[in-house]
Order: C-alpha cells, then structure tokens, then sequence
C-alpha cells in the first residue's frame, strides 16, 4: 500500500477542519461512536484520552469497505482561549486502525 493513500483527513483548519475530518470518518464508519476515557485540564490545556469504534462500511483513506468492525484509541491535546478551543493536537492510533481493516499484518509474535 502506497503511503501517498495516508492524506490529510482536513482539508480546512479549525472547527471547519474537524468537521470535515468527522464527515469523512461518518461516512465511511457510519455506526461510529465516540468515548470519552479520561480527561485532565491544567491552565488553558485539556487532554482527552478517548476510543473509537465503527464499523467499516465504505471506502476510507483509499481503503475499500471491509465490513470489519474496528476499535481505535487516541488522545486529543486542547488549548483554550476565553472558553473557546483555540488549537488542537490529535493523535490516534492509525496503525492499528489499518492492521485492524487488514491493510498491514498484525506484528509477529
């Protein structure tokens, strides 16, 4: 697999961004389901720890639809700016994401 197919989900920054990050993931996940784990705030930063499950229904970064249900984790960072999200840090858990729809084999043992 090409890794050209592992493109910006946001084609926009910003709130405009996640939105189009959150469409993207809907439509090609269209049972998913967001959970919040933990949370901790310091200052103007909040850190979320959360998981994701969906089930693979339609094409999603190059990947055609599998029907495989998928669990994926992943932590947000968040500064706050007079109670607004001003900018936001994502990491999630791609490569498992891909092992999970069979794009990459899962490590030996």
């Amino acid at each position: 697999m090409s890794l050209s197919r592992f493109r910006c989900l946001a084609r926009a920054p910003g709130l405009e961004g996640l939105k189009d990050i959150l469409r993207t993931m809907r439509s090609a996940f269209p049972d998913l389901d967001f959970s919040i784990k933990e949370q901790i705030a310091e200052g103007d930063k909040v850190a979320s720890r959360f998981e994701w499950t969906g089930t693979h229904e339609r094409e999603f970064l190059g990947v055609p639809a599998t029907g495989r249900h998928v669990r994926v984790w992943g932590i947000v960072m968040d500064r706050l700016e007079a109670g607004r999200i001003r900018d936001t840090r994502i990491i999630m858990d791609s490569l498992g994401l891909m092992m999970q729809l069979g794009v990459f084999p899962p490590p030996a043992a």
